[in-house]
């Protein structure tokens, strides 16, 4: 997998978006999951759409979402024409792709960011080996050997560097963004989230049949782990925010913290 598909920037409060609530009041909990996996489906593609000609094509995605077919086709289509808000829907489509406009336009900053980053970093780097080659074909040519040495150990510096700058962790063996992991938890704060991540570990761990894509199944795990809370505490009083459904939710950090140290008090 490449470094570029562990993560994208995303509104943290996504479930607040007007066209996302008509989504939950009919697709519920399920539906906001689906909405996240197609968008992280999407993110991983080189046009960040997803292809839609073939016959075929919802079923393939059906199977990634553990879905049936004819209801993911039902959602994609409601959510392209009915859930709106100012004339636009939750995702685009034509004959041949579906897409979200969201994404497109963050992941146009992004890649625009990433471009201007590439481009200084070979007139960076070009400057570096110029004058390196300037330096080298005035020094004598027993300094040579160590000049080429100097390069060749900035440069396995730099990937070290490179590589240790990744702030990566490992989810049931597989590497995961931990700016990913953040925003996760921020859409499930109703939730002991770190219980849920090493039970999550546990299953997967525990010799079970191999994890094709973590984040999925990361997400859709968080998932039932949410509706099974509302079911347990449908009347949970709390000073914090309230969501649709009746579950607890924190607008800032300091907000989050307060949630936790009342529910490690409620669970002691």
């Amino acid at each position: 997998m490449s470094k570029d598909a562990y993560y994208f920037s995303h509104d943290a409060n996504a479930r607040n978006d007007p066209k996302i609530i008509q989504m939950l009041s009919v697709y519920k909990a399920e539906g906001y999951g689906w909405y996240w996996m197609l968008i992280e489906m999407m993110r991983e593609q080189e046009n960040y759409r997803l292809s839609i000609k073939s016959k075929y094509a919802v079923n393939a995605y059906a199977r990634e979402l553990d879905a049936d077919a004819e209801r993911l086709q039902q959602y994609i289509d409601d959510c392209v024409n009915e859930f709106t808000c100012d004339g636009k829907g939750i995702f685009d489509k034509n004959d041949e792709y579906l897409w979200s406009e969201s994404l497109l336009r963050r992941m146009k900053i992004k890649d625009g960011i990433a471009e201007k980053a590439r481009q200084a970093a070979l007139i960076r780097w070009g400057k570096v080996e110029d004058e390196a080659e300037t330096s080298e074909s005035i020094a004598p040519a027993s300094n040579k050997d160590a000049s080429a040495m100097q390069r060749k150990e900035r440069k396995e510096r730099k990937e070290k560097e490179t590589k240790e700058n990744k702030d990566t962790t490992t989810i049931a063996g597989h590497e995961v963004e931990a700016n990913w992991l953040i925003d996760l938890n921020q859409e499930f704060v109703e939730i002991d989230f770190y219980q849920e991540l090493k039970k999550f570990e546990d299953y997967w761990t525990g010799g079970r049949r191999k994890l094709k894509n973590v984040r999925l199944a990361l997400r859709k795990w968080m998932i039932k782990a949410m509706e099974f809370f509302k079911e347990k505490h449908p009347g949970t009083d709390t000073k914090f925010t309230k969501g649709k459904y009746g579950h607890m939710v924190a607008t800032t950090t300091a907000d989050l913290e307060r949630l936790r140290t009342e529910r490690a008090r409620r669970n002691q």
